[in-house]
């Protein structure tokens, strides 16, 4: 009978892990990612955004593709993790797990920095 791994966070470290998994795993397993955002952005695109050498959306890598290499994509915010129960809540949804993988990154505390959110902009 085959598992499901579950992959909160799809940066680098979720998709890196997401891949991977699928390509060591059989076709009974099945592979789960979520993320807010179906679109994935590389840094380094956002300094070209910035030079004005490209435009937003021109090089957005999309998770919602992911099926296309059996890994399911679920767009959503995780909104509580229970170890205990092996599941996790995704907005309403409640999603089952065998095994969980958290690379959720970090969130900027924009307001810890006196005047960025007037002076500055963050795409992040």
């Amino acid at each position: 009978m085959g598992k499901h791994i579950l992959i909160l966070g799809g940066g680098f470290g979720g998709l890196a892990a997401a891949d991977t998994l699928r390509k060591g795993l059989s076709s009974e397993h099945k592979v789960t990612l979520v993320d807010r955002k179906p679109l994935f952005l590389m840094g380094l695109t956002k300094l070209w955004i910035l030079n004005g050498t490209r435009r937003v959306g021109e090089s957005p890598g999309n998770r919602t593709l992911l099926a296309k290499r059996g890994i399911d994509f679920i767009e959503g915010e995780v909104t509580a993790i229970s170890v205990a129960n092996r599941e996790v809540l995704v907005g309403k949804q409640r999603l089952t797990y065998d095994y969980l993988i958290i690379a959720l990154g970090a969130d900027y505390a924009i307001g810890s920095t006196p005047g960025f959110a007037t002076h500055a902009k963050n795409s992040g």
